[in-house]
């Protein structure tokens, strides 16, 4: 039996739960308060899935859906151990050669070293992502190519580091920008110069036979291309598609969204669609496609739409007040960093988990993963104990 004065400590932590979850509820209400939109679909619901993550698009945002959908169903997600990286910028084949072990965080992999999800930065390899996920449904997302070079441009400061702005840059030749690319740091370049293709597998130079054969094997492989200024529609397209019905699964807050004022002339913004000719013709390809989808649905899918922002609204409005809240009951504990389980269970644990970024999330999930591995339920005093120390009171401190 644990001693006395941990249990007194334990049953504070306990109370000062059951006072924060009061108050919450009094405060800001619970799922009660929002109507139980759904989706029509036919058919059970996908859980093996594949997301090709492309860089600088809005996949932080659409993998956070992912996890929560995955952590919701105790589904087994390939967890990188860096918690970012599985197979970026080399292949995920070639990481699983030299260094499986280290690949995925240790007490996460079933014995059949298959998974539910697999969700981060690995650039697409058909084969190897369906050995490790079995049957799997894949899905990406493509950005306008101008928005994401102007997006990775401020990302990796290349305006600091060559004291030229993209306009400037998209002032030169063609010939002249691959020249002054050269300059760029290795991983700037990667990111801006068709980074979403090399993401899907292709190298950098146009190569259109290339591009063709990768938007064939898209349009034959995967379930759905999100685009990210059609984020709202082409996610509900998705969860149709998979057979998700709860819009409540969907609600998301935008994550690394990084602000930045930056505009490109009409000639500036084709030549840098010129420099980056197979992100366009992706691009181009799959919001056409998209579009069509969305024309195709009719009334009843714009109606979803309707419903869905109106809930996205309330709920992010809902969350902001929580952590709000949060912040000023817990001074020098991160809302998005405490383990969402800590919290009691009702709005603030989902609001918790929404705000989490990549590496939080991932965290996280190798805690829960191997918690379950391990035979605990990760609910129990034990886990909560374990992993929610930082909120429990100091030896003869109450909270």
């Amino acid at each position: 039996m644990p001693p006395r004065s941990y249990r007194c400590h334990l049953a504070i932590f306990a109370f000062w739960l059951m006072s924060y979850a009061v108050t919450m509820e009094r405060e800001f209400g619970s799922d009660k308060d929002f109507p139980k939109f759904r989706l029509t679909h036919q058919g059970e619901e996908e859980k093996n899935l594949v997301l090709v993550k492309t860089h600088k698009t809005g996949t932080n945002t659409l993998l956070n859906i992912l996890l929560r959908f995955a952590e919701k169903r105790n589904l087994n997600v390939a967890l990188p151990e860096s918690l970012s990286y599985l197979g970026w910028p080399q292949t995920l084949e070639e990481m699983r050669k030299t260094s499986y072990r280290h690949l995925i965080a240790d007490d996460v992999t079933p014995e059949s070293k298959t998974f539910h999800v697999l969700g981060h930065h690995a650039i697409y390899n058909r084969s190897a992502m369906s050995t490790m996920v079995p049957n799997a449904k894949f899905l990406t997302i493509f950005r306008d190519p101008v928005s994401h070079f102007l997006s990775c441009y401020n990302y990796a400061f290349i305006e600091r580091k060559t004291n030229m702005t993209a306009q400037e840059f998209a002032e030169l030749t063609l010939e002249g920008m691959h020249v002054q690319m050269q300059k760029w740091p290795k991983f700037a370049r990667m990111l801006c110069h068709n980074g979403q293709s090399f993401d899907l597998g292709l190298g950098r130079n146009p190569q259109t036979p290339n591009i063709r054969s990768l938007i064939a094997d898209i349009s034959s492989n995967f379930v759905q291309v999100l685009i990210t200024d059609m984020f709202d529609e082409t996610l509900l397209l998705l969860a149709r598609a998979l057979g998700i019905t709860e819009l409540e699964d969907l609600v998301y807050v935008p994550l690394n969204v990084r602000r930045y004022n930056a505009t490109l002339s009409l000639a500036a913004r084709a030549r840098i669609r010129k420099l980056n000719a197979n992100d366009t013709l992706l691009y181009e390809h799959f919001k056409r496609d998209a579009e069509k989808r969305v024309q195709r649905e009719g009334t009843s899918f714009q109606e979803s739409l309707r419903d869905f922002r109106e809930l996205m609204e309330a709920k992010t409005a809902q969350c902001k007040a929580i952590r709000t809240s949060w912040r000023k009951q817990n001074r020098g504990v991160s809302f998005q960093q405490t383990c969402s389980l800590c919290l009691p269970k009702s709005v603030e644990r989902e609001c918790a988990l929404m705000w989490k970024g990549e590496t939080y999330f991932t965290a996280e999930l190798i805690n829960l993963q191997s918690c379950r591995n391990i035979g605990w339920r990760c609910d129990d005093e034990a886990y909560v104990r374990h992993n929610c120390s930082s909120l429990l009171p100091p030896a003869g401190e109450t909270l």
